[in-house]
Formats: structure tokens, sequence, C-alpha cells
């Protein structure tokens, strides 16, 4: 095997690589996000160690790139070299969609959240209004128009809700 060869192999490696990189960047930001806890520190060291690496990887692999150059016709180190910037590209994009994709999930999170609390918060409220009116309903028949409006009224939240759960499921 020649110099050139072993150059070529280096640099079809390096691409391969690459290219397995690329994938599994697009496979994350497809990949359903789970909440974790992890300290902003953390993430930040993680993110600047792989681009660390990154960028040493990329300097090789152009270091190869023109190393190759010399075993390759100029046709064949062109489509090379664009198909080496192309995937470059790709993961770049592929990396920058990813921190989109997190700084929105990071956003709404807490709103998330706060609409969970607060759908909480009217579920007890309901039933205590339910709780209430079987107690009034007990302590005061003289008013059972009232007591039928406000189940009537309760029955179709309590309707309405169900609807939508079972829309928001079956869509």
């Amino acid at each position: 095997m020649t110099h050139s060869s072993s150059d070529v192999l280096a640099v079809v490696r390096a691409v391969g690589a690459l290219t397995t990189q690329v994938r599994r960047i697009a496979d994350a930001v497809t990949t359903p996000v789970t909440r974790t806890d992890v300290a902003a520190d953390d993430v930040r060291t993680t993110a600047d160690d792989a681009d660390a690496q990154r960028t040493a990887r990329r300097i090789s692999l152009r270091n190869l790139l023109g190393r190759a150059a010399a075993g390759l016709t100029p046709d064949e180190d062109a489509l090379l070299r664009q198909h080496t910037e192309a995937e470059i590209r790709e993961a770049d994009t592929a990396r920058a969609v990813a921190r989109s994709n997190l700084r929105h999930v990071q956003t709404i999170v807490p709103e998330i959240d706060r609409l969970a609390a607060e759908l909480e918060q009217a579920q007890a409220a309901i039933e205590r209004v339910r709780a209430a009116a079987k107690w009034a309903r007990h302590h005061h028949p003289g008013l059972r128009h009232v007591h039928d409006r406000l189940a009537a009224a309760l029955a179709d939240a309590s309707d309405a809700r169900h609807r939508e759960l079972t829309t928001r499921t079956t869509a």
C-alpha cells in the first residue's frame, strides 16, 4: 500500500466518522426530549469540550484532505472536499437546530409546570364546588332549581373537559 493510499483511507474513515456524527445529531434532534436536572455549568463544560474536539477533528480532516489530494485526480479531490464540507455544514446546522430546540424546551417547561399547577388548583376548586352543592342540596332542599343548574354547569364543564382530553388523545 502506498503512502497516498493510506492517506485516502484515512480520509474515507474520517468522512465516515463525520457522517455518523451527523446522523447521531439528527437522531438526537428528532428524539423526544426528557427532562433532567443538569447544572448549566456542566452543560457548558460538555459543550466546550465537544467544540474543542470537533475543531481538532476538522483541522485534522482538512490536513488529511490536503495530503490525500496528491493521490487523487483534481475532480476526485474537488468532490471529496465538497462532500466533506457538505457534511460539516449539515453537522453545524443540526447542532444549531438542537441548541435552538433545547432553548425552546427550557423556555416552555416552566410554563408547562405553571399550567399543570393551575389545572390542579382548578380541579380542586371544582371538587370543592361539587361538595358544597351536595351539602346545599341536602341542607336546603327548597333551592332545588339552583342545585339543578349548578349540577348541569358542572356536568357541562366535565363533559367538555372529557371531550377535550379524548380529542387530544386520539388526534
